[in-house]
């Protein structure tokens, strides 16, 4: 699971990099929002595959690669820095274009997804359980004579804000289908140093 967190955080990294032209001018964009994209297997695979090809990228470029931010762990948290190095990104921008990617935000949402609905599937509970769950426990707020009814009021509306947050990242039920009958595949990768 950590290696999916790291996936996780390393798309959303790469989501906030300048985009930069083959003329070296970076063009001001900003990250935007986290967004899922209905995966297919074919994705997946595409996805694994580039991404097992960039971690050795990573790796060729670790000694070349500053870290004066805040310390890494292998080579795919290292992405956001050696990204920035020329050599590295031409690369990557060719891996990418290879695995059939038009762009590091495609390659991004596909990992974000797939991350997203792998977390979910390896921890064998589904989004209508985890559901189910926030509404036992509010009616246990409700049942609660120790509470008034402004602090269940507050306590539920809090809870099911916290719900609704929740719910952004919840897999789309057809991306944990598809992730689910291809675990062998990418626990490997997920789950690789």
């Amino acid at each position: 699971m950590p290696r999916l967190i790291a996936v996780l955080l390393v798309c959303l990294g790469l989501l906030a990099l300048p985009q930069v032209q083959s003329t070296g001018v970076a063009q001001d964009t900003t990250a935007p929002p986290f967004e899922q994209v209905k995966l297919t297997p074919d994705m997946v695979k595409r996805f694994l595959a580039s991404f097992a090809q960039i971690k050795k990228v990573g790796t060729k470029y670790e000694a070349q690669t500053d870290r004066s931010g805040p310390p890494s762990n292998g080579p795919m948290a290292a992405v956001s820095a050696y990204i920035q190095n020329k050599q590295a990104r031409a690369e990557i921008e060719k891996i990418l274009q290879a695995n059939g990617f038009s762009d590091f935000l495609e390659w991004s949402r596909v990992g974000q997804s797939v991350g997203l609905a792998y977390g979910f599937v390896r921890s064998k509970r589904s989004p209508e359980e985890l559901q189910q769950q926030a509404e036992q426990a509010i009616a246990l707020i409700r049942e609660n004579d120790r509470f008034t009814a402004q602090q269940k009021e507050r306590m539920i509306a809090l809870m099911r804000q916290q719900l609704g947050s929740m719910s952004r990242f919840t897999p789309l039920p057809e991306n944990a289908e598809v992730v689910g009958g291809m675990m062998d595949e990418i626990k490997p990768v997920m789950d690789s140093d």
